[in-house]
């Protein structure tokens, strides 16, 4: 890319001040994703060389997780502490970048069980779950019982490959 960037500026200054700008600018468009699947890749790597899982601990009043998707505006796999409010929703606090001023995202209301793929879903009507509100690291691995208890969901259930594993038998 800039290499493009020379060669165009080398035929003509003005192509190239605005190919430059162009390439500026999505960049500037990419910076914030790119920013949060480094942290997201930062975080489940260090879990799974470090074999955290069997030295963590759960903390009883937050936890570290990400966004699962896009909720209220706050991008998907935003980094932050998930906690119960006052009225007993779930409320993640993050810090965009993770230094500018803290903000609060306030789950939608539902009912809500943690799947042994490190995710906290919601039901839907018809008890299925559908798209993960949160993602928790690889050091939640084998704590889903006790992820539940602490934020009173509503149970561990199994999801994805888990669950097609037991209903074939193999898992």
């Amino acid at each position: 890319m800039l290499g493009t960037v020379a060669g165009t500026a080398f035929l003509n200054p003005w192509v190239g001040a605005v190919w430059s700008l162009l390439i500026i600018l999505i960049c500037f468009l990419l910076a914030g994703w790119s920013f949060r699947l480094m942290i997201f890749g930062s975080v489940f790597t260090w879990d799974l060389v470090t074999f955290r899982k069997s030295r963590f601990k759960m903390e009883p009043e937050s936890n570290w997780m990400f966004t699962a998707r896009e909720v209220n505006k706050t991008p998907i796999r935003t980094y932050g502490r998930l906690s119960r409010g006052p009225q007993g929703e779930l409320v993640l606090s993050y810090r965009p970048w993770l230094i500018l001023p803290r903000r609060t995202l306030t789950l939608p209301s539902g009912k809500y069980a943690v799947g042994r793929d490190y995710s906290i879903r919601r039901s839907s009507n018809r008890q299925r779950l559908h798209a993960a509100a949160d993602d928790a690291p690889p050091r939640y691995r084998s704590h889903e019982e006790e992820l539940s208890s602490i934020y009173v969901l509503a149970g561990v259930q199994d999801i994805g490959a888990v669950k097609a594993s037991r209903r074939s038998g193999t898992g």
